[in-house]
C-alpha cells in the first residue's frame, strides 16, 4: 500500500474485507452451508435429502419418498397375484435378462427375456425371415434362417440341460397366434418332404 502494509483483516489497500464467499469487497454476508452460494440466492440453505427435499427427512415412507399409491398393492403397482404373461411366475418375482442358452450372456435365473442376449458377432449375424406365398387361408407362412458369417458353421437345435443342471428346452412362440404343422410332415425335416406332394396336399407346403 505504498508506505504501509495492508492493514490486518483487510484484503486490499482500500479497506475492503473478504465476504462469506472469499471475494474481496464482495457483498455476500453468509454462506451457512458452505456450498459456495450466498444464502440470499441459494435455493437450499442446507442439503437436499434422498428425495430432493431441502433439509428433508429422507426416504422414510413405505415406498422410499412416497407412500404406496392409492389402490395399489405395492410400490411398483403390482400385486402378489399378478402374472401378466401367464408364465406361472408372479410379476414381483420376475427376473429380466437373457433367457437364450446359446447366448454368451445367458442368465439361468432370468424369467423374462429383455432382449439383451449377445452372440459372437464374428460368427452369428442374427435371425432373418422371409414371407412365403400362403396356401392356407388365414395363415401366413414364414421361413426363418439363422445367418452366420462362416459357411462352415452348423446349426443344431436341441433340448436338454444347461451347464448348471436346469432344464433348457428350445422353444418357439407365436405372438397371439398358433403354429401349423401338417400331419403328413410328421416329425421330419423339410428337406425330406417330396415337393410332388404339394399339388395334392397344398397345406404341406
Amino acid at each position: 500500500c505504498g508506505c504501509t502494509v495492508i492493514p490486518a483483516g483487510d484484503c486490499d489497500c482500500d479497506g475492503n474485507t473478504l465476504d462469506a464467499l472469499g471475494v474481496c469487497g464482495g457483498a455476500c454476508a453468509a454462506d451457512t452451508d458452505g456450498d459456495g452460494m450466498c444464502d440470499d440466492v441459494d435455493a437450499c440453505v442446507g442439503a437436499l435429502d434422498a428425495c430432493g427435499i431441502c433439509n428433508g427427512p429422507g426416504a422414510i415412507y413405505a415406498c422410499g419418498c412416497t407412500e404406496v399409491p392409492t389402490g395399489e398393492c405395492d410400490c411398483s403397482g403390482l400385486c402378489v397375484e399378478d402374472d401378466y404373461e401367464g408364465d406361472g411366475v408372479f410379476e414381483v418375482d420376475e427376473v429380466a435378462g437373457c433367457t437364450s442358452i446359446s447366448a454368451a450372456n445367458y442368465n439361468p435365473l432370468a424369467t423374462n427375456n429383455d432382449g439383451s442376449c449377445e452372440w459372437n458377432p464374428d460368427v452369428f449375424q442374427g435371425l432373418v425371415y422371409e414371407v412365403m406365398p400362403g396356401s392356407i387361408a388365414g395363415f401366413t407362412t414364414y421361413r426363418v434362417y439363422a445367418e452366420f458369417s462362416d459357411e462352415a458353421e452348423v446349426i443344431a437345435l436341441f433340448g436338454g440341460t444347461a451347464p448348471n443342471g436346469t432344464p433348457a428346452p428350445w422353444s418357439m412362440q407365436a405372438n397371439g397366434g398358433t403354429f401349423y404343422q401338417n400331419l403328413l410332415a410328421g416329425g421330419g425335416v423339410a428337406n425330406v418332404i417330396s415337393p410332388v406332394l404339394y399339388s395334392f396336399f397344398p397345406g404341406l407346403e
